[in-house]
């Protein structure tokens, strides 16, 4: 649907699938539609993004609404064919491709942190599949629509107001450690894996924090790591000395190189809040 659309530079307000393809014209070339069908089930199933494309992808699943998928299948639409049934995209199109992937998760993040609401992006969402499919910079649509919004993202940010965007921006920041692998940053990603609070959920009298301090940072990002579903299950609530033990199992960066901390105390995170937040922020440039 949204194919069609964008040829016909339909940036209008979306209507029903169902409503959509009633009109029997949109169903005269039939072919292609199940070409098209063919096409993302091939892509979502088979294809084998380049690392960062395939983690940025990964890391919009977490997205509370799935408008950014649009203009990513759109392109590979384009650009992408169907040969003995595997998806083929050329070199210079992965490279845009991923260029792609990275100018909608900035902005689809970035709107969501600022307005949380689905009007504030999927408007958007239709340009930038009509600029994709009449070959029109996409980057400049998304530049254009953000205004003055970075400047309260960057407050909410530094306010550690990241709402339903949290666990997104947790695997952002872990991705952009320098010193993690992107293959195995990629198998964590697209298999089970948990949130991990390095600061327990539970509240127990830690050393050196107060019942404040820790309501005010246990979902901070600071205190926050992607791990591997099954070590999350065994690390469970105990507390920082316990779970270095399950930390040293994983293969993200960010979990062993909380092995270099004997305790965590206030001042290791707010040491550790900083690296991860300044990442973010500067992704976001």
């Amino acid at each position: 649907m949204h194919v069609i659309r964008a040829k016909a530079n339909d940036v209008g307000k979306e209507v029903a699938l169902r409503s959509f393809f009633s009109n029997k014209e949109r169903l005269q070339d039939w072919k292609s539609v199940v070409t098209s069908i063919a096409l993302i089930h091939e892509v979502n199933l088979n294809w084998q993004h380049s690392n960062e494309a395939n983690i940025l992808w990964e890391i919009l699943q977490t997205y509370p609404n799935y408008y950014w998928n649009f203009p990513l299948i759109v392109y590979l639409h384009k650009h992408g064919q169907l040969i003995n049934g595997e998806f083929q995209l050329s070199e210079e199109h992965t490279s845009n491709y991923t260029k792609l992937c990275k100018a909608t998760f900035k902005y689809f993040f970035l709107k969501g942190i600022v307005h949380n609401s689905v009007n504030a992006v999927k408007d958007t969402a239709f340009k930038v599949c009509a600029s994709i499919i009449h070959d029109d910079d996409f980057t400049t649509e998304y530049e254009k629509n953000i205004g003055e919004d970075y400047i309260e993202f960057i407050r909410k940010i530094e306010n550690k107001q990241y709402g339903r965007y949290l666990n997104g921006l947790v695997l952002l920041s872990a991705y952009l450690n320098p010193e993690q692998d992107m293959a195995d940053f990629k198998s964590m990603v697209k298999s089970n894996y948990h949130i991990e609070h390095i600061l327990p959920k539970k509240w127990n009298n830690y050393d050196k924090w107060t019942q404040e301090t820790w309501e005010a940072n246990l979902n901070a990002l600071g205190n926050l790591v992607p791990l591997e579903w099954n070590l999350n299950i065994s690390a469970k609530n105990e507390f920082f000395t316990r779970k270095k033990e399950q930390y040293r199992k994983s293969k993200v960066s960010d979990a062993l190189n909380l092995l270099t901390h004997d305790e965590w105390y206030p001042e290791q995170f707010k040491d550790r809040h900083e690296v991860t937040q300044n990442r973010v922020l500067i992704f976001f440039k």
